[in-house]
């Protein structure tokens, strides 16, 4: 297992930007530590931008990893974006389910790419901001064949008294791939949950500045 502590987090965000119905844009600094696989402590500045247009969604982030030990920082990324079956055909559906989309992702990380595509879904959940599920057939180049992919996503909003805080993570369900004679992964199951306090609120910034700590558990990474 492995943690990581979350120190500093400012976040931006807009309701409405040119060429898109909504977006969101993300910068945090992050100490980690216990980690199981490289050096046990680590320094993470990650970027993310999410945003909604009128045929469906995208959603990028990186992370820039540098080891307390390494001389090397370490990048990854992945870039996912989404078109809405509904919002092309014209339609909305009421209730609990609110889109069915195809949705497309690909992994980019030390040279290698992974590429993945399926059926994503939305919901509308009692409490939640968003609510995302998609489902992927996953080809790396590297292996063998081709596997499956779970992916779920989300955001959820609460108070205490006049303190404001989201918590919001995924979770990546990936089978086995490859062949067991050359080289094959096993199933691995990664969560990343956070918690996060409005500090900006403080200052009447609401939604600019945030701190409070993640959760990362990534097995057969």
């Amino acid at each position: 297992m492995k943690t990581i502590t979350t120190i500093a987090t400012i976040a931006i965000s807009t309701s409405m930007a040119i060429g898109a119905q909504w977006q969101s844009t993300k910068i945090e600094t992050l100490y980690g530590n216990h980690f199981k696989v490289g050096d046990s402590t680590a320094l993470v500045v990650s970027f993310s931008h999410a945003n909604g247009w009128q045929y469906g969604d995208n959603f990028f982030w990186v992370d820039a990893t540098r080891g307390t030990h390494s001389e090397k920082t370490a990048l990854y990324g992945e870039f996912g974006p989404r078109f809405s079956f509904f919002k092309m055909a014209g339609t909305k559906p009421e209730g609990v389910f609110t889109d069915l989309l195809l949705a497309t992702q690909i992994e980019m990380g030390a040279g290698d790419f992974r590429y993945l595509g399926g059926v994503g879904t939305s919901w509308k959940i009692p409490g939640f901001a968003f609510f995302s599920l998609n489902a992927y057939v996953r080809e790396d180049p590297t292996l063998e064949g081709v596997t499956g992919q779970l992916s779920a996503s989300w955001a959820a909003p609460f108070k205490i008294g006049n303190l404001a805080f989201v918590t919001d993570g995924f979770f990546d369900l990936t089978g086995p791939e490859g062949d067991e004679n050359i080289k094959r992964t096993e199933t691995n199951f990664h969560i990343q949950p956070t918690l996060f306090w409005d500090m900006g609120k403080l200052w009447n910034h609401e939604n600019r500045l945030w701190i409070g700590t993640e959760l990362i558990y990534w097995k057969n990474k």
